[in-house]
């Protein structure tokens, strides 16, 4: 996401921070989550969410090249299978709406915004990106036809984007002194 797109997502409270004047995150699940993610939300989709043959999952840390990976996913989707004229990812789109980050969706959208997205792409290719752990899958349970492309990247290169990107990110940006 862009540092514009970051700026407009609500935060949802209590927040932590890293260290005095550390990174803004929210604690949950034994893991570090970024402070736009509304755990209720997210926990609704953990307790209903059952992913079809047809979900294709981008899992990746930020910053090791998630928007480079959905569009080559979308890419090659769309010359394998094509999509119908109302499916989001018709014409290579891969921002939020077309390919997007589920608990976010859910966080900022509500759940039913998901569910309405799972009906409109229903029994065609659907694409998600995840930036979370194996261990905490944001739903109940994977199908065994959806597919997963982990995405890696030198981890130095990883921390050096994620330092700059960080630094642009109102909702993520330290704590005023």
């Amino acid at each position: 996401m862009s540092g514009h797109a970051q700026a407009r997502l609500r935060v949802f409270e209590p927040l932590e921070y890293l260290q005095p004047d550390g990174f803004a995150y929210r604690p949950w699940r034994g893991h570090v989550y970024p402070p736009f993610i509304d755990p209720d939300q997210a926990q609704r989709l953990i307790d209903t969410w059952d992913t079809d043959a047809h979900d294709v999952f981008i899992c990746t840390h930020q910053k090791v090249g998630t928007h480079l990976m959905k569009k080559f996913v979308v890419e090659v989707l769309r010359a394998l299978f094509g999509f119908p004229s109302d499916h989001p990812m018709r014409d290579g789109d891969i921002g939020h709406g077309a390919v997007p980050w589920p608990e976010v969706m859910a966080s900022q959208h509500g759940i039913a915004h998901v569910e309405t997205f799972l009906q409109r792409t229903a029994g065609v290719p659907r694409v998600w990106y995840l930036h979370c752990p194996a261990d905490v899958l944001p739903m109940r349970t994977v199908h065994p036809g959806a597919r997963f492309v982990c995405v890696y990247r030198d981890p130095r290169a990883v921390a050096v984007s994620q330092y700059f990107f960080t630094r642009h990110i109102p909702c993520c940006r330290c704590r005023p002194i």
